[in-house]
């Protein structure tokens, strides 16, 4: 089970501890959050431009549900997860990065312990 930073991605099934403090985040976008801020992957256009830092198209790609909230997601994203995982476009594709070189590790060693599965019963 991957650690990251001391969270293991299993207990990050139950988001409702990461949104206790901040319930007005919007639902919908929550799973997004989540997957971007703790588990490196990528999300959709608004929430890549908040995590960018580019306020400009956050309001352009805003939603009707979103729009009214973007100052409660901004003051989720300073309290809950790791600073270093927005700010910019390029600590944007940084913790992108992060998580595609620890997927494809994750990959890598599934892949050898199969083979050495297999290897041990042929």
């Amino acid at each position: 089970m991957s650690l990251v930073y001391g969270y293991e991605l299993h207990d990050l099934s139950d988001k409702g501890e990461l949104f206790m403090y901040h319930p007005e985040v919007p639902v919908h976008i929550r799973e997004g959050l989540v997957n971007y801020c703790f588990r490196h992957m990528p999300v959709g256009h608004f929430l890549t431009s908040i995590m960018q830092n580019d306020l400009k198209m956050t309001f352009a790609r805003a939603d009707h549900i979103n729009l009214p909230r973007i100052y409660d997601i901004m003051k989720w994203l300073y309290n809950v997860p790791p600073g270093v995982c927005h700010g910019s476009p390029q600590q944007h594709k940084a913790w992108l990065e992060i998580g595609a070189r620890a997927r494809e590790a994750d990959d890598n060693a599934l892949a050898n312990q199969e083979a050495q599965g297999d290897g041990a019963q042929g």
